[in-house]
């Protein structure tokens, strides 16, 4: 897991014209390509939240798009929440500085999510960071997780990001996205791949008991479904 120093240092860098360029561009392609994971669900008068917010554009996208109730925004940095705070809406925010591993808040939400979070822990903790989202969201919420896929482009990328933004982390397999979601309680709804398959995002839906594989894969297994849109 990266330390609080190289952190700071990310999120310094951050500020550097080019590389707000370059953020608004993937939070354009990550709008483009999280539609079709949350196709069909409401979000209206909903509650979400995301862990390991960075500077929180993803989460921003969603509170305007879907007209959600509110968003609730989670890092332990506190330069990335500065920025989160001077860039976002003020009314339905709310932010909260803690370690991901040890958060604990109240209420549960209708959708959970993360980007660019799970990645950077290892171990067993991949499988506790993932449970933290299944701990908040409420029964038969959603939980969307994105994080770099396994590959060669991957790799190339990751090798730019250790040497510019002192980035370490390690992708994942679809395999290990989807086992470890099915693991911590979560029946996998969806999967898509982006930026030439260079990330994969699941959206998964929290069960009142651990994912049953002979059961199948069925929204059915779970508690209580969001609503969805309907049809024109």
């Amino acid at each position: 897991m990266m330390r609080k120093g190289e952190w700071d240092r990310f999120w310094r860098l951050s500020l550097l014209p080019v590389v707000k360029q370059a953020q608004r561009v993937t939070a354009e392609h990550w709008r483009i390509c999280m539609k079709p994971l949350l196709s069909g669900y409401s979000f209206q008068g909903r509650d979400v939240l995301e862990l390991g917010c960075g500077s929180a554009n993803n989460s921003f996208t969603i509170f305007r798009e879907y007209a959600c109730s509110s968003v609730t925004l989670v890092d332990y940095n506190e330069h990335a929440l500065r920025i989160a705070r001077r860039t976002g809406p003020r009314a339905g925010v709310h932010l909260v500085q803690a370690d991901i591993l040890a958060v604990c808040l109240r209420g549960n939400f209708d959708l959970v999510h993360s980007s660019g979070l799970v990645e950077h822990f290892y171990g067993d903790d991949r499988r506790k960071v993932i449970g933290k989202h299944v701990e908040h969201a409420r029964p038969g919420g959603l939980v969307m997780i994105w994080v770099p896929r396994r590959s060669l482009l991957c790799t190339l990328l990751e090798t730019f990001n250790s040497l510019l933004m002192s980035v370490s982390e390690q992708p994942f397999t679809d395999k290990e996205l989807t086992g470890l979601c099915r693991a911590v309680g979560l029946n996998v709804l969806r999967i898509r791949h982006k930026s030439l398959g260079m990330e994969v995002g699941v959206l998964a839906q929290k069960c009142e008991a651990p994912f049953a594989p002979e059961k199948g894969n069925r929204e059915t297994d779970c508690a209580v479904s969001l609503p969805r849109k309907e049809e024109p």
